[in-house]
């Protein structure tokens, strides 16, 4: 079984399957395991995938922090979606200490990859209470964030 191999890819795939109960018996324990083995071994979708398991409390004790750290391990590999969610997390403050600078870095790091979402709430920096020079280290890029869905 390549899962038990290293292979990450199955790691993430068999995960899934404990996950959803496909073709397995659904177990978010076993989901967790799978999970964890991937994203131990640096696999990007592995960590996401067991940080919304921590996000949700699914088949491990919910807790925000941990959440977050695996969250944080995927955005830094390039990883919209939790790029995506570190947005969130940040102007929510769950798991990690409120920061909404934080919070507009990683909406607009998902954003230059196209995330519809992010590039609309990164045009929207009124909303998070920042004026545009201060959350932009002083420069204007966020005003004319609109072209990065373009691709």
């Amino acid at each position: 079984m390549l899962a038990k191999t290293g292979d990450t890819a199955a790691q993430v795939r068999l995960g899934s399957w404990y996950q959803a109960g496909d073709g397995l018996k659904q177990s978010f324990e076993e989901a967790v395991h799978w999970y964890r083995r991937a994203a131990d071994l640096g696999d990007a979708d592995g960590q996401y995938r067991l940080a919304l398991l921590y996000r949700d409390g699914s088949g491990v004790f919910q807790c925000q922090k941990t959440a977050a750290y695996w969250f944080l391990k995927a955005a830094k590999q390039g990883m919209a979606d939790a790029q995506h969610q570190l947005a969130r997390i940040f102007h929510q403050g769950e798991g990690v200490e409120r920061s909404l600078e934080q919070s507009l870095f990683w909406c607009v790091q998902a954003a230059q990859q196209g995330s519809n979402a992010d590039t609309k709430s990164a045009a929207k920096v009124s909303y998070l209470g920042l004026p545009q020079q201060e959350a932009c280290g002083g420069n204007n890029k966020i005003i004319d964030i609109s072209h990065y869905n373009e691709r």
